[in-house]
């Protein structure tokens, strides 16, 4: 049985690190104390994965780990806030390397300051958050990160308190625990647990806000929690898995943030409520579901009310039925909202036959697309629209430039996008290019007793191409689930393998590309023949 370990004795623990105001404070963009506690936070309860509790030992560091958006960074800010802590974020810093928070210290502060800031680390005094540990590891080689930990090793070994609290990624984190555990350093492993149903509901209660908190609301807000029961019902591998190291669906924030849009948008909950329940869905089934509804009502309750009657009205009726189908579809919607992402001109879509009916179709949904419900502030807002938009263009091979261009510069990763890949692709093909970015999603959701594996088995076919499958599996101590996909791809082409992915075993008469950092990597390739390989590190 896992122990829990409250946000509220986490904040407690940390009580007594508060930074002294009297003491001039350098305020960088890497380096801060957060003004203002996050309005309507919703604190998460986290889990011991190893070590002892900090109850039960004061850690040199407390290590809190998570997969992608579940609110690593909201926790920093919200102890930063609470306790006048700073955070040192290295996803806004420089490649780290050997002796980067001695240098910070020594650097940033006046020369008496840092002294003493250095000194309330070894008496229990100060503290210091570190965030983005594994956007920190990702700028670096293995070496430069380890001599990182080094010098956080040095600076803790001398404390008689908890210097240090470190948020990343879970593979990243499980990594510094272990380097710790070799250096003898004291650390506390915590994961951050998905919501409880109560706080699901408090957390859309407050996104709606109050004013929406009637019979039918609380209806088909309730309904949508509980059958959300968790995104892993919606794959038989996961399913199977009963193992604790799996995220729970309705406690992933994103996802209650797509919740929210839905019921801010939608104001009719009955038949929301009724929609919804006909289909008696669940898992990542329900969430997609969500998703298409709301871009249905956008093509058809927005733009189909609001833009497209004038252009259609310019149209023989028996234009009408085909173009009111095809105008803003989903792929259409999450092409043009990657589009706004990357800053590029947007693509003139071909919608209509007549060129100036077409030119001023595109004009008008070009403005419309900044006020899309996934978009907030000027970008995504959050990373279940982001996957969802990703996933369609990723599915269509028209699109694979625009999703290459994305996933190499703007995507951090998600098991989502794995998720509503393996739902959007119809056709089961998959683009070379984009293997190894379904393969590091899949790989998000690895724990104790789940492993998972790509298998590329590729042959020359009769047009002097190559084809053949991509197979991804899920591993878990008492099942095995396969996903396939079908590949196509020319001679010259080489198939890249890149990042600390692990697990592939390869199948190919072709080029291959290995780069990156690699773990538990096999290639077998039959027949040895005509095979070139470049190994860039």
């Amino acid at each position: 049985m896992k122990e829990i370990y409250s946000f509220h004795k986490l904040n407690n623990k940390l009580a007594g690190c508060r930074f002294n105001d009297s003491t001039p404070f350098p305020e960088l963009n890497f380096f801060f104390i957060a003004k203002n506690e996050i309005e309507g936070y919703i604190p998460p309860n986290l889990s011991l994965v190893e070590g002892s509790l900090p109850d039960q030992q004061t850690p040199k560091v407390i290590l809190v780990s998570a997969t992608g958006a579940t609110g690593k960074t909201a926790l920093a800010l919200t102890l930063s806030a609470k306790n006048n802590i700073p955070i040192f974020d290295l996803a806004k810093y420089p490649p780290v390397a050997a002796r980067a928070v001695t240098g910070l210290l020594f650097d940033e502060f006046e020369p008496e300051e840092g002294d003493l800031f250095r000194k309330g680390l070894y008496e229990g005094k100060n503290a210091i958050i570190i965030d983005a540990m594994d956007e920190g590891r990702v700028k670096v080689n293995e070496n430069a990160f380890n001599a990182f930990l080094d010098d956080i090793v040095k600076l803790s070994s001398r404390s008689v308190g908890t210097p240090f609290i470190l948020l990343g990624r879970n593979q990243i984190l499980e990594h510094t625990y272990l380097y710790f555990l070799e250096k003898e350093i004291e650390a506390s492993l915590l994961k951050i647990e998905p919501f409880t149903k109560q706080q699901a509901k408090d957390f859309i209660d407050f996104k709606v806000s109050e004013e929406k908190f009637n019979a039918e609301y609380k209806l088909v807000r309730d309904f949508i929690i509980n059958s959300l029961k968790s995104f892993f019902d919606s794959t038989s591998s996961i399913a199977n898995s009963q193992d604790t190291e799996y995220e729970k669906f309705i406690g992933y924030a994103p996802v209650l943030s797509a919740i929210s849009t839905l019921l801010i948008k939608e104001r009719n909950y009955t038949k929301l409520y009724n929609n919804l329940k006909d289909k008696e869905l669940e898992g990542i089934d329900l969430i997609n579901t969500i998703l298409e509804y709301i871009l249905n009502r956008e093509k058809n309750e927005k733009v189909g009310m609001l833009i497209l009657p004038e252009m259609l009205s310019k149209l023989s009726n028996q234009q009408k039925s085909r173009f009111a189908k095809q105008a803003y579809n989903f792929l259409e919607q999450s092409s043009r909202l990657i589009q706004k992402e990357l800053r590029c001109n947007p693509t003139v879509y071909k919608t209509f036959d007549t060129k100036h009916v077409n030119d001023e179709y595109n004009e008008k949904i070009d403005v419309w697309v900044d006020e899309h419900p996934f978009r907030l502030d000027g970008k995504f807002q959050n990373i279940v629209f982001e996957s969802y938009a990703l996933a369609q263009i990723m599915a269509n091979s028209e699109n694979d430039g625009l999703a290459s261009r994305y996933l190499n510069s703007r995507y951090k990763g998600s098991y989502l996008l794995f998720l509503f890949f393996e739902k959007v692709a119809k056709e089961r093909k998959i683009n070379t290019k984009h293997l190894n970015h379904i393969f590091k999603s899949l790989k998000e959701i690895e724990g104790a007793n789940i492993r998972a594996e790509m298998i590329i088995e590729i042959i020359e076919n009769n047009q002097n191409e190559f084809e053949g499958e991509i197979e991804y599996l899920i591993n878990s101590t008492d099942s095995s689930t396969s996903y396939s996909y079908d590949l196509q791809m020319q001679k010259q082409e080489p198939i890249v393998i890149g990042g600390n992915l692990g697990s592939i075993k390869i199948s190919h008469p072709g080029k291959v590309i290995f780069k990156g950092d690699l773990v538990e990597f096999k290639v077998n390739i039959q027949p040895v023949m005509k095979i070139r390989q470049e190994i860039r590190t």
